[in-house]
């Protein structure tokens, strides 16, 4: 009898035991599931966030997309209008290429870049008048006034080129203002 009952203490201690480690074990599994939990959430929230940002980059290219068409007319518009204005001001023919980053080429009928100081700044002047005349073609800003300050803006021009700017500068905007100590009227 002794015998089983050291044998039934034994079982009791490992029925215990047992009962502990279940325990312990039910704790983990609980911590686990919880933990769990929360993974799921966050990979939840990380999935909506990606979403998000894959969203925001479809905005983004859609932005960019419409930004280059309309640079792109922009550039088309602004190249028009500068060969119009050089063509009214230039006493030779020019080939005006704009590139949809805003440089401008001006070329002879053989391919010369080439300008003295005076055609130079007949271009110059072309540039900025089609600056205006794009800035009157855009419907929220038709309707604005810019007015136009030039500082000496015929020292390096011939007589020809100067009456040129002369007619065609009014016709940039609605107010000019010119600074010249040159005599226009020469």
């Amino acid at each position: 009898r002794k015998e089983k009952e050291k044998e039934k203490q034994a079982a009791e201690r490992k029925i215990n035991e047992n009962l502990r480690l279940i325990g312990e074990f039910q704790h983990q599994l609980r911590i686990r599931e919880r933990n769990a939990s929360g993974f799921d959430k966050a990979n939840s929230e990380v999935e909506t966030y990606n979403r998000k940002i894959e969203f925001m980059k479809q905005v983004v290219l859609k932005l960019k997309e419409r930004m280059n068409e309309e640079v792109k007319d922009y550039s088309e518009m602004l190249e028009e209008e500068i060969g119009v204005l050089l063509e009214r001001m230039l006493t030779s023919k020019r080939n005006v290429v704009l590139s949809e980053d805003f440089q401008l080429q001006v070329m002879d009928s053989y391919k010369d870049e080439s300008k003295s100081e005076g055609q130079f700044a007949v271009v110059s002047f072309a540039y900025i008048g089609g600056i205006f005349k794009v800035l009157k073609s855009h419907e929220k800003l038709q309707n604005k006034q810019y007015p136009l300050i030039l500082d000496g803006p015929f020292s390096k021009l011939d007589a020809q080129h100067r009456q040129n700017v002369i007619d065609t500068i009014p016709s940039y905007a609605p107010q000019v203002i010119l600074f010249s100590k040159d005599d226009i009227n020469s």
